[in-house]
């Protein structure tokens, strides 16, 4: 959306520069007092993404971010950021210094099969369709009624299994899967041609 036609929201929203990523310009506007502020905080940028803001805090008032690879349509855990901040990142949100958050990280990523790919799946399998990508990644959370909240898809994002072992122990057999998963797809598609 061109700056000149930015206005008469429903706020809150969200607002970033396009073509920026990691969270560079990336702010939650209340009202139009604080959109006038960030547009003539940034001047150098003339078209943006607007979003309606969707609060998707937990009851402990955290916020959690879900990594996930949609691997030859299928769904395939990668991590989960649990922040106090609504801008979720894995590396800021200091999951190797809280041995709680990784707990709960552990359950998820353990669980993922049979609780959050189950409840979900409906929404995980169109976003799939939709994309009609072999490999994509995408960025999501549970909004306060239950719903799948995506945030991002991109068949870029990083997908890694370089945490530490000593701290992350059930990180690289989780991984491994999405690893074989895409080697399996890299092999079938490779046959196919």
């Amino acid at each position: 959306m061109h700056r000149e036609q930015l206005g008469g929201f429903i706020f809150p929203v969200t607002i970033r520069p396009i073509d920026t990523h990691g969270g560079k310009g990336f702010e939650k506007i209340n009202d139009s007092k604080e959109l006038k502020r960030y547009l003539e905080h940034d001047s150098e940028n003339d078209e943006f993404y607007v979003s309606e803001f969707i609060d998707y805090q937990s009851d402990d008032g955290c916020y959690r971010k879900l990594r996930i690879a949609l691997i030859d349509r299928k769904p395939f855990i990668c991590h989960l950021a649990i922040s106090e901040s609504w801008i979720v990142h894995y590396i800021p949100s200091g999951m190797e210094l809280d041995e709680h958050k990784r707990a709960e990280e552990r359950t998820v990523m353990e669980n993922f099969d049979n609780d959050f790919a189950v409840r979900h799946r409906e929404a995980l399998f169109a976003i799939a369709d939709r994309l009609d990508l072999d490999y994509v990644v995408i960025d999501c959370a549970v909004t306060k009624d239950g719903e799948l909240l995506l945030f991002e898809a991109d068949p870029r994002c990083r997908v890694h299994a370089i945490d530490p072992v000593d701290i992350f122990p059930y990180k690289p057999a989780i991984m491994q899967k999405a690893f074989d998963a895409f080697r399996s797809l890299l092999l079938k598609r490779s046959l196919i041609e």
